[in-house]
């Protein structure tokens, strides 16, 4: 497969994980919140659009060692994006009233907070996980099909080179 179209295949991968991650939040929230949980859910993903644009830069960069050790990379996100999300709100919010970061990791919500950022990116990375390959394999398979249908009228339903029908 050619690299942009492995690249757009990781893309589509990571925009249709973001977006079952965040419908898993919503469901796990709506027996807790009822329809806030899904309120909160659309907000949620409306925040972290950067977050998700910084993934899309991640995955652009290192595409080659995501495909070759994707386990690796989804166990170590979501530790990476709560970090992230740490030192943003930190950093714009508290940081210049005063507070130390002890101060900020004491204040309340704020733990709960990083229990839905950690959940959230635990389940978008479990959905790009399962999700990516699938992708990748399905682009493959379409890009192999129209090479081989090429010249063909017909669409051929083998895998490999086809042969045309002895007359």
């Amino acid at each position: 497969m050619s690299g942009s179209l492995h690249a757009l295949s990781a893309l589509a991968a990571l925009v249709l994980s973001y977006v079952v991650g965040f419908a898993a939040l919503a469901v796990l929230l709506l027996p807790y919140l009822g329809g806030w949980g899904i309120i909160l859910s659309i907000g949620g993903v409306i925040i972290a659009l950067p977050f998700l644009a910084a993934a899309a830069l991640v995955l652009l960069v290192f595409r080659r060692s995501i495909a070759a050790h994707p386990l690796a990379w989804c166990c170590a996100a979501p530790p990476a994006v709560l970090a992230v999300w740490l030192a943003v709100e930190y950093g714009t919010n508290y940081r210049f009233r005063g507070f130390t970061i002890l101060d900020y990791l004491a204040i309340r919500n704020v733990i709960e907070r990083a229990v839905l950022v950690v959940l959230t990116a635990c389940m978008v990375s479990v959905a790009f996980y399962v999700t990516e390959p699938r992708i990748r394999a399905r682009v493959a398979l379409a890009l192999l099909r129209r090479r081989e249908t090429r010249g063909n009228s017909r669409l051929a339903l083998t895998i490999g080179p086809t042969r045309r029908p002895r007359n």
